[in-house]
């Protein structure tokens, strides 16, 4: 099966909705599979760059045959620069473009002026002279040809234009609102209708106007353009985009433009206008409910249905019905007019349902049972058969308000509901300690939405302790696969958290298309929630790194500790221990001595000749001196002994289990260790045993191992360096 990508914007909004279910038709009814990807509505711009390499990495890993693009959505919220990139780096596949047209690629679009320019008579028929307008960015086609519109029709008209009565902002009921708030300051408006860009901008207009009590159409009209869903339910005046016929139609041209075959490089559908409540007419099922009984044909009515059949169902479909749902509407009528009692409410009822999986409003068939009226009252028909008709009608319209009584509860009690499982999927996530615990939120509660198939994969390993980061429906580790045997529909978006990604959500949509309108939430709390746990993760990495740096810190303070314990023990020129290095641990080491019993031999020297050295070599020469001094009795005296420096050229070496001989031995051994380094420098050393069992202070050990020294002193030759 082919594989066919749509970029879009958004899936929730009433006119995404309604050309993505077109697109959709249009590629099942080819076995063609959809992929949408949904580029979300983001903030800065570092994040709409993020967005674009994941739908880009996304899309490089995957096999497509073509591509449906909405260039002027995507400007909408990516940005002319932007948007333009994104479309650039896919133009190696066969393209078709929606609603604005885009390089050489073939385009569908709507004629923004004709169905235009009709509501703008018929709001001049009705007496208006004092014209607003709130419109679309000024970036978007469409906008800028319904203002120039707007702007033509009040010249021609040589009507008043006040450049603050004409306002662009952006397609959204937000825009609506402060449109009214710009243009009135307080009280009821000085203009008689305020025309607006799309049905969005109406709908918040609308809002606005009702909050400041004031009266739709009565204190001023309002219309829009698009006539999305949601339009006919607020009896708004619009202008009608055949949206989904605009997107069942780029479906087929794409089809084309893949299988080599000729197509138009350009299609331009009519738009017409909508005549309802908001600009003071009454509704189309209404004025269509007023005919009177007068014979138009002389046929009856079977007949002339069967002959102009055609005809009848595209009255049918006027409002927006299905065809399916306009043919199933006439056979259940002809089967009651054919003699089958209770056969038109049954079949009404089943229709009902069938519109109602669809999410498709009940109210769309008030004016398909006009329509079937106004054709028998005008068909040569007996009174009786016109009773019947009017009974029958009359029956479908009380069932009709029953449903959407019935409806508007159950619609009241699923927002709740869906309210509630947002909340509780929001603070499953949030207070998920790992993406485990996440996960299993998400396959508890995906279900209760009415959520098939879907494949989360994770951007950031470390949330996933799986091989594979990937989670489906299936499990974790588990990668869903879509069905082979039949076409399907998946949405997909990029999850951004603060313009680091986080992963990228599949969801498949079945045959209910309730997964559109909760699509957008479930990304945003999937993202809130996954964003939460690894700013959780982030701040416990922090904590190990701050708790790694403190016991680095300790480690160091206390190797500092050492160092600066040392240098109160020992002598800074030599490394050797000074004197109170010696006196610390002579105490020790002549207790343990004496616990042991054995023999000890205390060494006193000096450096020969040290005040010469200074006087004619400097100071420099005599440190260095000393500290090869130092050099020779480390390399001849063992780790166990303590050799000290006492300052000037005096050492002393205190040598545990040190006899007499040891002691001699250990003098010729330094004798000859300064010999071999070159015979430059001597040390005259004296030395003798202690007992250190006797008690003897170590004061009086070094006094008597001085005196044993100035004797080696004296026996030596006359003239050698002291």
């Amino acid at each position: 099966m082919k594989v066919f990508g749509l970029l879009i914007d958004w899936v929730s909004a009433n006119y995404q909705m309604t050309i993505w279910s077109g697109i959709r038709a249009g590629c099942r009814d080819r076995g063609v599979n959809l992929l949408t990807m949904v580029t979300g509505r983001h903030g800065s711009s570092a994040r709409w760059e993020l967005v674009s390499e994941r739908l880009l990495r996304f899309i490089e890993g995957r096999h497509f045959d073509g591509f449906l693009i909405l260039p002027a959505t995507l400007k909408n919220t990516l940005g002319p620069g932007r948007s333009e990139r994104l479309l650039r780096r896919i133009s190696p596949y066969p393209m078709v473009s929606l609603g604005d047209p885009w390089e050489s690629v073939p385009t569908v679009m709507v004629d923004n002026c004709t169905g235009f320019t009709e509501l703008l008579e018929h709001l001049y028929g009705h007496g208006f002279r004092r014209f607003a307008y709130a419109g679309g960015p000024d970036t978007n086609r469409d906008a800028r040809e319904r203002r120039a519109v707007f702007l033509t029709f009040l010249s021609a008209k040589a009507l008043e234009i006040r450049p603050d009565w004409v306002l662009d902002g952006t397609f959204s009921t937000a825009w609506g609102m402060e449109s009214v708030a710009r243009t009135v300051p307080g009280g009821r408006p000085d203009y008689d209708v305020l025309v607006c860009g799309n049905d969005d901008i109406a709908m918040g207009a609308l809002e606005a106007f009702s909050l400041r009590n004031l009266q739709v159409p009565g204190d001023v009209a309002v219309t829009g353009f698009d006539d999305v869903l949601s339009s006919g339910q607020a009896g708004l005046t619009t202008v009608r985009q055949p949206l989904a016929d605009l997107g069942h139609l780029a479906a087929g041209l794409l089809w084309d433009v893949t299988e080599g075959s000729s197509h138009s490089p350009l299609t331009i559908m009519r738009t017409e206008a909508v005549v309802r409540q908001t600009c003071g007419c009454l509704s189309v099922a209404a004025r269509f409910a007023q005919a009177e009984p007068r014979p138009e044909t002389v046929l009856p009515f079977v007949e002339w249905a069967t002959a102009d059949g055609e005809n009848l169902l595209h009255e049918l479909r006027r409002e927006g019905l299905p065809s399916p749902h306009a043919a199933a509407l006439v056979d259940s009528f002809l089967k009651a007019w054919g003699g089958e009692k209770q056969g038109f409410l049954h079949e009404l009822q089943h229709l009902l349902s069938r519109m109602d999986r669809e999410d498709l409003p009940p109210g769309m068939l008030h004016y398909p049972l006009s329509v079937i009226r106004r054709w028998v009252l005008h068909a040569n028909e007996t009174p009786a058969r016109r009773a019947f008709t009017e009974t029958a009608i009359h029956q479908a319209r009380i069932l009709l308000a029953e449903v959407l009584h019935t409806r508007s509860i159950r619609r009241e009690t699923h927002q709740l509901l869906l309210k509630d499982l947002l909340n509780e999927l929001s603070e499953g996530l949030t207070y998920s300690r790992n993406f485990a615990e996440q996960a299993t939120v998400i396959l508890d509660l995906f279900p209760k939405f009415g959520l098939g198939s879907f494949c989360l994969f994770l951007e950031n390993h470390r949330l996933s302790p799986y091989p594979t980061p990937v989670l489906s429906h299936r499990g974790l580790g588990v990668e869903e696969t879509p069905p082979q045997n039949e076409p399907w529909a998946i949405l997909g978006q990029s999850l951004i958290d603060r313009n680091a990604p986080l992963g990228f959500l599949l969801l498949e949509v079945g045959e209910q298309a309730g997964a559109l309108s909760v699509f957008d939430q479930l990304c945003d709390r999937i993202t809130r929630g996954m964003a939460t746990l690894r700013r959780i993760q982030d701040l416990e990495d922090q904590v190990a790194l701050r708790t790694e740096e403190l016991q680095s810190a300790l480690r160091t303070l206390e190797e500092n500790n050492v160092r600066l314990k040392d240098l109160t023990l020992r002598d800074e020129l030599t490394g050797l221990y000074n004197r109170r290095g010696l006196l610390a641990l002579a105490e020790h080491l002549l207790k343990a001595q004496a616990r042991r019993g054995a023999p000890m031999a205390l060494f006193y020297g000096d450096l020969d000749g040290l005040k010469i050295i200074n006087d004619t070599q400097g100071h420099d020469a005599g440190d260095q001196a000393i500290r090869t001094a130092a050099r020779m009795l480390l390399h001849t005296f063992r780790l166990e002994d303590v050799v000290a420096r006492l300052g000037g050229d005096e050492f002393v070496i205190l040598a545990p289990n040190c006899t007499p001989e040891d002691a001699a031995s250990l003098v010729s051994r330094l004798a000859r260790a300064f010999l071999q380094d070159g015979g430059e420098y001597t040390l005259s050393l004296g030395w003798i045993s202690i007992d250190p069992k006797a008690g003897r202070s170590l004061a009086d050990s070094m006094k008597e191992a001085d005196e044993a020294l100035y004797r080696e002193k004296q026996a030596r030759k006359p003239g050698q360096r002291r």
